[in-house]
């Protein structure tokens, strides 16, 4: 039983000749699935659900995310995209002023925050002169 090296040989194999023929034995699953199982299958599925449903969101805000048509692609589509564009294009104007207002209005606070942050320094510089002075 031992071979060259001194050691065991290693034990042969029977071959499955009734099962496939191949030197492996077949595994035979059971039909009936244990609670684990149950609970594991729909783990699996409510992930795959998850994932469908967190893809199709992901489509519908790309879409949402679109640059607005152009007249000259799609008037040779639709005849009737014509207006769709004027629209879109108006709706995209309005978005741009209140933007820009938005913007305005934001560069306009913080400068006067800093007018005041700087008079105040100046003041509060003044006053460490006088106490300066005094003293």
């Amino acid at each position: 039983d031992d071979d060259a090296e001194g050691g065991p040989k290693p034990k042969s194999k029977k071959s499955n000749k009734g099962k496939g023929g191949n030197g492996t034995e077949s595994v035979i699953l059971s039909k009936t699935t244990t609670p684990l199982q149950r609970r594991l299958a729909e783990e699996r599925k409510a992930l795959s659900d998850l994932r469908k449903k967190r893809r199709e969101r992901r489509k519908v805000n790309l879409t949402a995310m679109s640059a607005p048509l152009s007249a000259a692609t799609t008037l040779s589509l639709n005849p009737e995209a014509g207006r769709a564009v004027a629209l879109e294009l108006e709706a995209e104007r309005n978005h741009r002023r209140v933007a820009t207002r938005g913007v305005v209005a934001l560069f306009n606070a913080i400068g006067a925050h800093q007018r005041k942050r700087r008079e105040m320094e100046r003041a509060s510089a003044k006053e460490k002169k006088e106490m300066e002075k005094k003293d």
